[in-house]
């Protein structure tokens, strides 16, 4: 698409700017995963003309490997969803979790995101931290008084600096 080279800011990743070439990528992505042409003859399908219930959310999603919310998404770009209330109905199910008793209800296997699974477990450690005591005490591979020991400095001292920083509230809880 010619874009250049970049890295994600964390305003980004949150989702909460709307740079043009984040909203064209993401655009792409969509497309890729799950042509528009394509959702509109499952809409006429399985819908018929109805507004989509949960139950179908989970049935494009299980289709085509993508998350609920994916799907909720790709049935409202192709017109398939055109209802307020019930975007909002759907999007209220699927923050409180009832698509995953839907998937287990008809059968079907919901996505399993390993990258987001990874993501809850472990930080993302930028590349010039990684193999540093900052970066194995932020991932959680070494404690506080591990990160002294590589540092040479008392535990006490490594738990001032830490604060004075903010990094204390980055450390893994045990």
């Amino acid at each position: 698409m010619g874009h250049g080279t970049v890295v994600d800011r964390q305003v980004a990743i949150s989702g909460y700017l709307h740079d043009p070439d984040e909203v064209c990528a993401n655009a792409f992505a969509a497309e890729f995963l799950m042509p528009k042409v394509a959702i509109v003859a499952w809409g006429a399908e399985h819908v018929r003309g109805a507004q989509p219930t949960l139950e179908h959310v989970c049935r494009l999603a299980a289709e085509y490997g993508v998350s609920a919310q994916a799907a909720r998404y790709a049935l409202e770009t192709a017109d398939v969803l055109t209802n307020a209330k019930r975007k909002q109905q759907l999007d209220a199910e699927i923050s409180e979790e009832l698509h995953r008793d839907v998937f287990q209800q008809l059968g079907l296997e919901p996505l399993e995101d390993e990258l987001a699974a990874a993501s809850a477990r472990r930080p993302l450690i930028p590349r010039a931290l990684r193999d540093t005591a900052l970066g194995d005490l932020l991932a959680g591979d070494i404690d506080t008084a591990g990160f002294a020991a590589r540092v040479n400095a008392s535990t006490t001292e490594v738990d001032a600096m830490l604060a004075a920083l903010g990094l204390d509230q980055l450390l893994p809880t045990a």
